[in-house]
């Protein structure tokens, strides 16, 4: 039975703190100049209107939205604090991420000292889930910050829990609860803690399987319950892409796969894709969930008799369950995700730190015991220091696109969504060859309109619009659901200059999909050059509504403004569009034609020389130029 809730002396916790700072930068430290990837750090950090800004709109749009498959508003809120210290500087996202993971880890060692009962050994432990490889995902990928945050608030909850438990303070009661909500407005699949609790009044607490216990776990069934309606919610369209057989033996499935992982950290992977048959008659599927059960029934009979084991055990088991329902993403089937394992890791450490505490208590002699000493600081240095080595190289993978998705084919060339992900990274150097050849590779291993949508892409900005048409028009066959087609064959009409085509295909886009910025964008852009100045102007405000840093909507909206004479709105656009692009000859050139309607020729001609400055020849600077010439105003 737990007696002591063990509190660590000033001394001591600012020494741990200390040290557990230096091993994480010195391991994670070349994480912080990584850049933002394009899996979900653009959608849910650059390009999310929630995080680009931090007042009452933003943070109740925070509250009210998903990501768009979780409910994670105290992570949108980490983002915009982030966002209001540096911006879109992917430094201050990887630091936070980098400073909460060291959190973790102080609570984490802090746990293992409760339920052990020895300090040096926690350190050990502590360390351990520093420096273990496979949490490198989610200290490195800024998007895993929801991973990190939810953690800290499980890991605080669970220690005050056990202050209440030890010390029946019903503030500490009050805050574990507290704590728990906070962490799953970061992420719902902290929503095993109950049954966390629960684990230890049985193994720690010697209490016998009663309904009483679940008595002062009330409040924490209640907030799992509704936070996993809202889950369900959320995941609804994830959900009916299997059967609940085909979820069940996955579940089985990564189970097992994640102890390999843990124990021989080798070829870790962002992704680890699976492109085969999920039936009860494969062998990985069948003897998976037979070790399972077979795992799960030796951990309840050996509760009694080691009670850290068991605990260890289960808690891996429940607190993975959350990720049970994650196989299938962007139509893809994925065995299973490192930055999961990041809490149930914990059970094996828990068993970990027992094996050790154990064998160093049977020493039955002074000599022997010290010996055992050296053997421990000697096995954990290696094993500490070559976890460190390996946490640093998987940290570096993050480091760019090109490195992250070539690393994943490395080790999982049959990765569709790699082969996707990397040419759209090619696409965005204008590498074009290399990205229709990793597009086409996606292709053949799994048929995907949206990679024929990226194919048709590529085409188009090669110059090939019937190969690009052709694309377009499997998007509309195979992904009748999705507005990339729609709109993909709007831009081939507009470059033809077919701009009523153009617009009807935009609105077709905009039909499936009303918020899709790009779209409107463009509809609005359209309409200028059909000189509908009213409807383009409406068109773009909406886009800005949607996505208010979007510098080529300031850009049309203020050059709508300017050929529909209103300068004051032109200018007031334009100067919005240099602001986050102050580069832009084209903008310059705008800006000095609105100054130009409005008579201020200071001005005109400051702008105009920019322009000028920055591209030789610009048409719209060098018209204005001769109208300047023409009116007397240049020599």
């Amino acid at each position: 039975m737990l007696k002591t809730f063990h509190i660590p002396r000033t001394k001591t916790a600012v020494g741990a703190v200390l040290l557990f700072v230096a091993v994480s930068i010195l391991v994670y430290g070349n994480s912080l100049s990584n850049e933002f990837v394009s899996w979900d750090d653009q959608s849910l950090i650059v390009e999310n209107p929630i995080v680009a800004q931090m007042n009452a709109r933003t943070v109740s749009a925070a509250f009210s939205s998903f990501d768009p498959e979780l409910y994670i508003p105290l992570t949108f809120v980490s983002y915009q604090l982030d966002h209001l210290v540096g911006g879109t500087n992917p430094f201050v996202y990887h630091l936070h991420n980098l400073v909460l993971h060291v959190f973790n880890s102080l609570l984490v060692a802090w746990l293992i000292w409760i339920l052990i009962g020895n300090g040096w050994i926690a350190l050990l432990a502590g360390l351990l889930f520093a420096v273990h490889p496979i949490n490198t995902e989610a200290v490195a990928w800024a998007s895993a910050r929801k991973d990190v945050l939810s953690a800290f608030f499980f890991f605080a909850a669970l220690l005050s829990w056990l202050g209440w438990k030890t010390n029946r303070d019903k503030k500490l009661y009050t805050l574990s609860v507290l704590l728990f909500l906070l962490g799953l407005l970061s992420k719902v699949s902290i929503l095993m803690l109950p049954v966390a609790l629960l684990l230890l009044d049985l193994c720690f607490y010697e209490e016998k399987p009663t309904i009483r216990l679940l008595k002062n776990k009330i409040p924490f069934i209640f907030l799992s319950a509704i936070f996993g309606f809202i889950a369900l919610y959320g995941k609804q369209a994830n959900l009916v892409q299997s059967t609940l057989f085909e979820k069940f033996l996955m579940a089985a499935r990564s189970t097992v796969f994640y102890p390999g992982k843990i124990f021989v950290p080798a070829g870790l992977s962002p992704l680890y894709p699976y492109n085969g048959m999920i039936s009860f008659a494969v062998p990985a599927f069948y003897l998976s969930f037979l070790a399972v059960v077979l795992g799960l029934i030796f951990a309840i009979f050996i509760r009694k008799r080691n009670r850290h084991l068991s605990f260890g055990l289960l808690f891996f088991f429940l607190t993975l369950i959350p990720s049970f329902f994650n196989y299938y993403k962007g139509g893809n089937v994925y065995v299973a995700s490192d930055r999961y394992v990041y809490i149930p890791l914990i059970g094996f450490i828990v068993i970990f730190a027992a094996v050790i505490r154990d064998w160093l208590h049977s020493a039955d002699s002074f000599k022997i015991l010290k010996s055992r000493k050296i053997i421990l600081t000697s096995v954990s240095i290696l094993v500490l220091s070559a976890s460190s080595v390996a946490s640093a190289r998987q940290a570096a993978i993050w480091s760019d696109n090109e490195t992250l998705y070539g690393h994943v084919l490395d080790f999982y060339p049959e990765a569709g969504g790699a082969h996707n992900n990397l040419g759209m990274e090619y696409l965005a150097q204008r590498r074009l060859d290399e990205a229709v050849e990793k597009f086409q590779e996606a292709l053949s291993i799994q048929p995907d309109p949206r990679v024929n949508s990226n194919l048709a892409a590529a085409y188009f900005q090669k110059g090939e619009f019937d190969k690009s048409y052709a694309e377009y028009l499997k998007v509309l066959k195979f992904g009748p659901d999705l507005p990339d087609g729609y709109y993909g064959i709007g831009n081939i009409y507009e470059k033809q200059g077919k701009l009523e085509e153009a617009a009807d295909y935009y609105r077709k886009a905009l039909g499936i999909d009303p918020k899709y910025v790009n779209a409107l964008n463009n509809l609005g852009g359209v309409l200028i050059r059909l000189k509908r100045w009213p409807d383009a102007i409406a068109t773009l405000e909406k886009s800005l509504e949607l996505k208010p840093d979007f510098t080529e909507s300031y850009y049309n909206l203020g050059g709508a403004y300017l050929r529909d004479g209103n300068f004051e709105k032109a200018i007031e656009n334009l100067d919005m569009a240099l602001e986050l692009k102050p580069d832009d000859p084209d903008a310059l050139a705008n800006l000095a034609e609105a100054w130009y309607g409005k008579k201020d020729i200071d001005k005109t001609a400051k702008y105009l020389k920019k322009s000028l400055y920055l591209q030789p020849g610009n048409p719209m600077a060098m018209d204005l130029l001769f109208r300047m010439k023409r009116d007397g105003y240049v020599k």
